[in-house]
């Protein structure tokens, strides 16, 4: 296989020096591209870049355990220690890695930018160019400067298109990442009132998103969308730079002229350029804005539209962007489902709702629940444009409404009519593999053992560490210990013990302030200030601590999490005397606090050194519903009080493991499995 990167073109590209000699000395080159080290394929460059919570100098080595071939670093020292290359900042080594390889591909490069609607267009784009050729694109929303510059050092120069997404949240942000993409086409979805915490007004926004025409020469064609207010003032941008114009909407003037566009059950109808109808099954009228503007793009390369319909009209929206699920339970009993829990903007969340309400009517049997997010980098007006959406809102009239975000759970407390609501700080990473579940599936989702606010903690204390770590050289075992964690639990971790200790021992300091002005801290803000507000010097203080009374109480500090965390039930009592010398079960679940779904809150008892289960998730049940209903459950511990039964402490390992049982749910199951079974007067 022919290489990615040769060693030639790497050190051509970078102006890096080779201290050692022997960069790439056992291969022909590279074939991928990374900078981290947990998402390292064999074979790949990993590039040490420096960011505000990390320094990939760091993760060399687990870089090199991975299958890294080759390291690109910015330290003498390490560069001649790993036979890697040395530039002065590898940053800026990664975007030049970039812009030479834009410049030696001879393919056709699209990029796209817009308030809204750049990423699946994006996405329609570049499944849509797959049909006609090899097509490199931006992975899920990567548009800034280190994005950019990952997807293009990772285009191979045989590739027939490269689509790149250019996203912004500053001014002179778009032209700089021009300047490296080079677009032979230049797509602007729309212009709205997204991104504007940085802006004065639209205007300057439009003046931003227009800088993607400025490398465009009179070859180059810039695509415009006639139904954005500032479509005009692109056009005259456009123009300066002399490059052929685009126009895609319902304008009179359009080159793609839309000319019907309707919602219909499950998706939505449009009509362009006088062709018949073209039904779009999974996409609303907003996602079909996004269809034109792929089919705009697929005009201008002079390839086949009736093809490209084809494509475009199997291929469904991005999870949260509009995404319509229908889920059934039993033939009679449907719930419809839209989520729009991406980061949007204004106009794209009204259009959606809207949408959602137009066609809700042709749902009227079926429940209805919506899942909104934050409208994000709104500025001072982000709570009032979050209020503007209340009233479409009543207008739908959710069986369950369910906000993802703290501006959207604004919304539930001040709406004044009855909805069901749910709000979450956050999207669960979890949630987005929930697709296709079977009961087993379901399980193994909601003992999912990665931990959000132990991976919060977890880097707040390492930004501390890296700002003197040679200072700090007594705690280097266990920093590095937990620089190699992916924050999931379970019995083996020494690491969740270590942070586990460490909350521990900073709700005990006296450091966190209990109250904000009249209210009181709640979870959220106190681990926002032990991993952001505090200062470094107190987390390392704070760290110390946990570490000594890790040794305090059992001698060493690596301790198993198992070890440390357990479940014991010594007899029928509510509330029960833990004892560390009686028997006890570890359990590798850890306390809601944490973010963990499968919940175990846990106390010290009087005397002991462990701490055991008291709270959480003692009875689990997974049911799927269809014309029969199935079943699983488990129970904490067993379903009888008696310390004598043999039902006392029968489930107590399937607990700890996770492992369910199967209900028995109908008479027949019952008794298949009955042990005996007794009628009054009579017994069998």
């Amino acid at each position: 296989m022919k290489p990615l990167w040769t060693k030639k073109d790497l050190m051509s590209a970078t102006n890096a020096l080779d201290p050692s000699s022997y960069f790439l000395q056992n291969y022909n080159g590279v074939c991928g591209v990374s900078i981290d080290d947990r998402t390292i394929n064999k074979g790949d460059l990993f590039i040490a870049i420096i960011g505000d919570k990390f320094d990939g100098h760091d993760f060399i080595e687990n870089a090199i355990k991975k299958g890294a071939y080759g390291i690109i670093v910015s330290n003498k020292m390490l560069a001649n220690k790993y036979k890697a290359l040395l530039v002065k900042d590898t940053t800026k080594a990664l975007e030049q890695i970039a812009k030479f390889s834009r410049h030696r591909f001879k393919g056709v490069t699209i990029a796209i930018t817009g308030s809204s609607g750049k990423t699946s267009t994006k996405h329609l784009l570049s499944n849509t160019l797959k049909k006609f050729g090899k097509t490199h694109h931006t992975h899920k929303n990567n548009n800034n400067l280190i994005g950019l510059s990952l997807t293009l050092s990772r285009l191979h120069n045989d590739y027939d298109y490269c689509v790149l997404e250019l996203g912004m949240n500053n001014a002179g942000e778009i032209q700089r990442l021009t300047e490296i993409a080079l677009p032979d086409i230049a797509l602007i979805t729309n212009i709205s009132s997204s991104h504007i915490q940085n802006f004065k007004n639209d205007k300057e926004i439009a003046d931003e998103k227009s800088e993607i025409f400025s490398t465009l020469n009179e070859n180059g064609i810039a695509i415009i969308n006639t139904d954005t207010l500032w479509s005009k003032y692109l056009i005259k941008k456009a123009k300066k730079v002399s490059a052929k114009i685009h126009l895609f909407g319902h304008s009179k003037y359009a080159n793609t002229k839309i000319t019907k566009l309707v919602d219909e059950h499950e998706g939505s109808t449009i009509c362009y350029d006088k062709i018949k109808n073209w039904h779009l099954t999974n996409l609303n009228t907003t996602q079909a804005l996004n269809a034109i503007a792929t089919i705009s793009v697929i005009k201008e390369l002079r390839l086949c539209t009736v093809t490209s319909e084809k494509v475009i009209s199997r291929i469904k929206p991005l999870a949260g962007r509009g995404e319509k699920i229908i889920i059934n339970f039993g033939k009679k009993d449907k719930t419809y489902v839209i989520d729009d829990s991406y980061n949007a903007n204004p106009d794209s969340m009204k259009a959606a709702l809207s949408n959602f309400y137009r066609t809700k009517s042709k749902f009227d049997t079926y429940k209805t629940v919506l899942i909104i997010g934050d409208m994000l980098e709104l500025g001072q007006n982000a709570k009032e444009m979050h209020l503007e959406l209340i009233p479409i809102i009543k207008k739908i009239n959710p069986d369950l409404l369910i906000t993802i975000g703290a501006y959207t759970k604004k919304i539930s407390d001040k709406l004044d009519i009855q909805i069901n609501c749910s709000s979450f700080l956050t999207m669960p990473p979890l949630l987005k593999k929930a697709t296709n579940l079977t009961l087993d599936g379901l399980i193994d989702l909601a003992y999912d053992p990665y931990l959000p606010g132990a991976e919060m903690l977890t880097l707040g204390l390492l930004k501390a560490y890296s700002k003197n770590p040679s200072k700090y050289k007594d705690l280097k075992e266990p920093i590095d210990l937990l620089k190699n964690w992916n924050s999931h639990v379970s019995t083996e971790s020494l690491q969740m013990t270590l942070i586990q200790f460490y909350l521990y021992a900073y709700e005990k300091s006296g450091n966190i302030s209990k109250i904000n002005g009249n209210k009181r801290l709640n979870r959220l803000q106190r681990f926002d200030y032990m991993s952001n507000k505090s200062t470094y010097e107190e987390r390392i203080a704070v760290f110390r601590e946990a570490i000594a009374n890790l040794k305090s109480d059992f001698g060493t500090w690596k301790i198993p999490w198992g070890e440390f965390n357990r479940y014991q039930r010594l007899n029928g009592d509510i509330k029960q005397l833990f004892d560390d010398s009686k028997p006890s079960i570890p359990i590798g679940m850890a306390s809601g606090k944490w973010g963990a779904l499968a919940s175990f809150g846990t106390k010290f008892g009087d005397h002991t050194k462990r701490q055991y289960g008291t709270s959480g998730n003692s009875f689990v049940a997974v049911v799927e519903f269809g014309d029969t209903v199935k079943a699983k459950s488990i129970l904490a511990g067993g379903q009888n009080g008696n310390p004598n039964s043999p039902h006392f402490d029968d489930q107590a390992i399937l607990y700890a493991k996770a492992k369910f049982k199967d209900v028995a749910f109908y008479k027949e199951d019952v008794i298949e499995r009955a042990q005996k079974i007794y009628q009054p007067g009579k017994e069998k």
